[in-house]
């Protein structure tokens, strides 16, 4: 795996591919920035896909708002009342 360290301004930052979308097979890359040198930024970068290889590196989810709520709201509903059950699911 091959990381690359660039100046953006005063700061820098680091890419580096993470392999392709397993679903779409488009490009996918991880990045970091806000580093005061371009050491910080190399170190960082080593330490980021070092995390990759061992799968310790946190995806983000792409949902919705609303359905999280809705997961949220069924976690709780045992504890509140039928009624404000329902007004929250009329308010989303």
């Amino acid at each position: 795996m091959k990381g690359r360290v660039y100046k953006r301004g005063k700061t820098g930052y680091y890419r580096f591919d993470i392999g392709p979308d397993p679903l779409t097979g488009r490009r996918r890359q991880a990045n970091g920035s806000g580093y005061k040198t371009e050491r910080e930024a190399w170190k960082a970068c080593r330490e980021a896909m070092a995390d990759h290889e061992k799968g310790r590196v946190v995806r983000s989810a792409r949902r919705k708002v609303a359905d999280a709520l809705e997961e949220w709201l069924t976690r709780i509903e045992h504890s509140i009342k039928p009624s404000m059950v329902q007004n929250w699911r009329n308010a989303a």
